[in-house]
Formats: C-alpha cells, structure tokens, sequence
C-alpha cells in the first residue's frame, strides 16, 4: 500500500516542491490555487496556526 501511495503522490509533491522553488525564488509572499482558492505557498511567518489553536484552547476552557 506504501509503494502504491508513493508512486500515485510522486508527481504531487515534485509540483509541490515546484511551487515552493517558484515562491521562494520570484519573493512572492502566497501563491494561491485559483481552482480551489487554497493557498499552495506562504512564508512560514504568515501562519497563524499556533496563535489560532491557543484562542481555541481558551475558548475550551471557559466552556467547561
């Protein structure tokens, strides 16, 4: 099953790391998926995530 999940993702990832090159080359600060409107670059201290899990916590807190 690992194998075949390696070979079916190969080709998503050598984009991926594509998009990532293109990103970090040309200075873009995003790069979104039209398709989709994901976000497919971003420099890493646009990512919000930690600070987002944190208020959750909070607001799980004050819930219990």
């Amino acid at each position: 099953i690992y194998k075949i999940h390696d070979q079916l993702m190969a080709p998503v990832y050598g984009k991926l790391m594509s998009i990532q090159k293109v990103g970090k080359e040309e200075g873009y600060d995003y790069i979104f998926n039209v398709v989709s409107g994901g976000i497919v670059y971003a420099l890493p201290q646009y990512d919000l995530t930690d600070l987002v899990i944190k208020e959750l916590e909070k607001i799980s807190e004050i819930n219990e």
